[in-house]
């Protein structure tokens, strides 16, 4: 017997806060709307601050991920590796110190 498939379709958009408002988001997000109202449904991410998505979208379930500092760590310390001129300025000062440019770059993060 054939496999049958749903015919669900979900459909995914990372990062709408860094979509510009007036030239993006405000043309997909009517869309969005119509879309779900034909049965679509939809994964959409987005950090919470910009207003429009939070007001566009406040009746759908939200949920909060928030990195591990130690995940976030680590990220830090791998992209400041990888930057030559980083590298660079730390080898040449007796002020710079890696483990407080890690830290102060986590902690400013607050999560995001």
């Amino acid at each position: 017997m054939p496999k049958r498939f749903s015919r669900r379709v979900v459909i995914v958009c990372d990062a709408l806060d860094e979509m510009d408002e007036t030239q993006q988001r405000q043309r997909i997000f009517p869309l969005f709307h119509e879309m779900k109202d034909n049965g679509f449904s939809f994964f959409l991410t987005s950090r919470p601050h910009p207003a429009d998505v939070r007001e566009s979208f406040c009746d759908a379930i939200q949920i909060d991920i928030i990195p591990d500092p130690k995940d976030l760590d680590l990220h830090v310390r791998n992209i400041l590796d990888r930057s030559v001129k980083f590298l660079n300025v730390i080898r040449g000062s007796h002020r710079v110190n890696l483990e407080s440019i890690v830290s102060t770059l986590v902690a400013s993060a607050e999560g995001m």
